[in-house]
């Protein structure tokens, strides 16, 4: 759900204060690719304030999960999980 709000699919749906909700909503039922997308909201600003050591978690535990994209972001960065 949280995907439509950021302009996954359709620029005239942005809205990213919904998308910070239903990706933090999707985060706390456990859901890897729900933490990589608040891990987006997180590193981007979009619907919060930029925080850069949550997004590195909520990265970690999506990896940790087998979220691919999870896992390509933090080895772009030289991040180790």
């Amino acid at each position: 759900m949280s995907s439509i709000y950021i302009g996954t699919f359709d620029n005239s749906m942005i809205n990213y204060e919904k998308a910070f909700f239903w990706s933090k909503q999707a985060a706390d039922t456990g859901l890897a690719i729900g933490k990589t997308y608040l891990a987006s909201c997180y590193i981007n600003g979009w619907g919060c304030k930029t925080d850069t050591d949550m997004a590195i978690k909520l990265l970690k535990e999506a990896a940790a999960l087998g979220e691919k994209f999870a896992i390509e972001y933090l080895n772009n960065s030289g991040i180790k999980f």
